[in-house]
């Protein structure tokens, strides 16, 4: 049953692929797989080298262009969680059909969906830390040593990805010394190697930050840089994650996991504890952040909420769940009234002419479909944007462009080869100077642009436009007024 949710999730991704690049970080990545254009985030925690290496394999694949090849290890990367999600739904309950609730549960929270069908590292990460909570798991039922290893090296490759890899190792240490007496030293020995054979590129970058004195958290990976933009407001927050947690999970699968979680108590499924503690702290670093996109932080969460769905449909009384066809009802309901509200929502807010997201508007998006509806089969407007921005740059002009506009833009014109006589630089990398004081170095005979005018604070306008004419030119600015004459 597994590897048919796993099939089923795969299918369901390809089907609802975005084609080409997105916005932002997936244009970022799918770059960084193909070109080293950019070393804007060398040496960082957004390096994500195990990343890049893994996805560069589906390179090889003959289909599409690279960001295509990159959306599709994403997508496979999504699918196997969900199988990993199934196993372990179904494991625990010794029913197929808590597998299958769980692994559909999670295939079609919006959240997950939205970041399996474009180039994105939560799905690699994904099945790091939950293929590890699996197998920890079959080992803490069975004590065979081999599991035990097996887990110590998946939770050393999930921190060679990403420093949460730490949280991961904080969430099983307790259960770890609760049975420290029964293992051997062999086995022990084994798993502290495997661990940090796997994570070793994670340590040798840390030590050398940690003796250049920089503060213990930052050098670890930890710490989570504020957004000056955005206000701690914990509560607001922690009401926005209920209405996050429910749009993913609505109806029937929200009172499963409910469920779930009074199931777990009374049949002492301990051994689910370090993974509900994993995602009761992320919940808790994104509620605490400064962190605009929340939804980036919660979708680590929501595998461990769909594996309480399937504890809780396992639960059910025959009265519920006696029968085939009831057993197949429930599956239909997790499966279809997640999507149906998708669309539904994005329907009502184009009748209503709502915007429900609050999200800068950006060229040919429609940010409610976009940012509501996971499905992403039809969305060309990123790579659109570049190509339409880029021809209509005069010759050896510079463009200025905020780094959600940026990463497309240098895609293709780093990887497209579009345009090779222009050239595109981030705000991002002038702020500290002041970009309005960057355009006065840029020579008189070299024209400058701007992606955009919003939101104002990402181009400084308060001094850009106090300082020079913005004319809008075919959806970019050109800044006039630079040089006397």
């Amino acid at each position: 049953m597994p590897l048919a949710m796993l099939v089923l999730a795969g299918l369901v991704y390809f089907l609802t692929l975005a084609p080409t690049i997105g916005w932002g970080d997936s244009a970022d990545l799918a770059l960084r797989i193909v070109s080293n254009v950019d070393h804007s985030f060398d040496g960082t925690s957004r390096d994500y080298v195990f990343w890049r290496a893994a996805a560069s394999l589906f390179q090889a694949i003959p289909y599409g262009d690279a960001a295509t090849r990159a959306n599709l290890f994403t997508a496979f990367c999504g699918a196997l969680t969900v199988g990993i999600i199934a196993f372990t739904a179904h494991y625990l309950t010794g029913r197929a059909f808590a597998g299958v609730v769980a692994g559909g549960a999670l295939l079609v929270s919006h959240s997950f969906w939205f970041l399996s069908v474009t180039a994105e590292v939560y799905t690699f990460n994904a099945v790091l830390v939950f293929g590890c909570y699996a197998v920890f798991i079959v080992w803490w039922r069975n004590e065979r040593p081999g599991w035990l290893v097996l887990a110590a090296v998946l939770a050393g490759l999930a921190l060679f990805h990403h420093a949460s890899g730490l949280i991961l190792v904080a969430t099983l240490a307790p259960a770890l010394l609760l049975r420290l007496r029964q293992l051997s030293v062999a086995t022990i020995l084994l798993a502290v190697l495997g661990f940090f054979a796997a994570s070793a590129p994670y340590w040798l970058g840390v030590y050398p930050q940690i003796m250049a004195g920089r503060p213990f958290l930052d050098a670890l990976g930890l710490a989570t840089p504020d957004n000056a933009l955005f206000n701690k407001a914990p509560l607001r927050e922690a009401i926005k994650f209920a209405a996050f947690a429910f749009y993913n999970f609505p109806a029937v699968t929200f009172l499963l996991i409910v469920l779930g979680k009074v199931a777990m108590v009374r049949q002492r499924l301990w051994q689910l504890l370090p993974m509900l503690a994993w995602a009761a702290l992320l919940i808790f670093a994104g509620i605490t952040s400064t962190v605009p996109d929340k939804f980036n932080i919660y979708v680590m969460a929501y595998p461990a909420l769909a594996v309480l769905a399937g504890v809780g449909a396992a639960a059910l009384s025959p009265r519920w769940a006696g029968t085939l066809a009831r057993r197949a009802l429930i599956v239909a309901l997790v499966l279809l009234v997640p999507p149906a509200g998708y669309a539904a929502t994005v329907a009502i807010a184009r009748q209503f002419h709502l915007d429900l997201t609050g999200a800068r508007q950006v060229p040919f998006r429609d940010t409610n479909a976009y940012f509501l509806a996971p499905w992403k089969q039809d969305e060309t407007g990123p790579h659109h944007f570049a190509e339409r921005a880029l021809a209509g740059l005069d010759h050896g002009a510079l463009l200025l462009a905020d780094y959600t506009l940026f990463k497309p833009l240098l895609f293709v014109h780093a990887v497209g080869g579009v345009r090779p006589d222009v050239q595109v630089i981030e705000t991002g990398a002038v702020f500290a100077q002041g970009i309005a004081a960057y355009i006065a170095t840029v020579p008189c005979d070299r024209a400058v642009y701007l992606a955009s005018d919003s939101p104002p604070v990402y181009y400084q306008l308060d001094r850009v436009a106090t300082a020079y004419r913005l004319v809008p030119a075919g959806g970019l600015f050109r800044v006039e007024g630079r040089c006397a004459a």
